[in-house]
């Protein structure tokens, strides 16, 4: 049987909950949000700028089992980025008035 689209966004951010195979963190304020760097690459420029930006300044001999930190400009809240992060896994937006 195959996986949807949406199944598999499903997946990864259930995995994004549970710490598994994060392969980026983000620091907003000083609080770190785990995620996987394909998926923020490929839902944001932003993102994909930023860690195509990273790759090419790093050295080749850099450890690519250790999980690379970006940290987001002061302005940005956590409250604000989990919001982008949650619509980066799921493709849906909470706002104000949603609540």
């Amino acid at each position: 049987m195959a996986i949807t689209p949406a199944e598999r966004l499903d997946f990864l951010n259930e995995q994004r909950l549970l710490g598994h195979y994060c392969d980026v963190s983000i620091l907003v304020q000083g609080q770190a949000f785990k995620a996987h760097r394909a998926v923020l690459a490929a839902s944001s420029l932003y993102f994909r700028d930023l860690f195509s930006s990273a790759a090419d300044s790093s050295s080749s001999s850099s450890d690519s089992s250790s999980q690379a930190v970006f940290e987001l400009p002061s302005s940005v809240t956590p409250t604000c980025f989990q919001q982008i992060l949650s619509f980066c896994y799921t493709g849906r937006l909470t706002t104000f008035f949603d609540r």
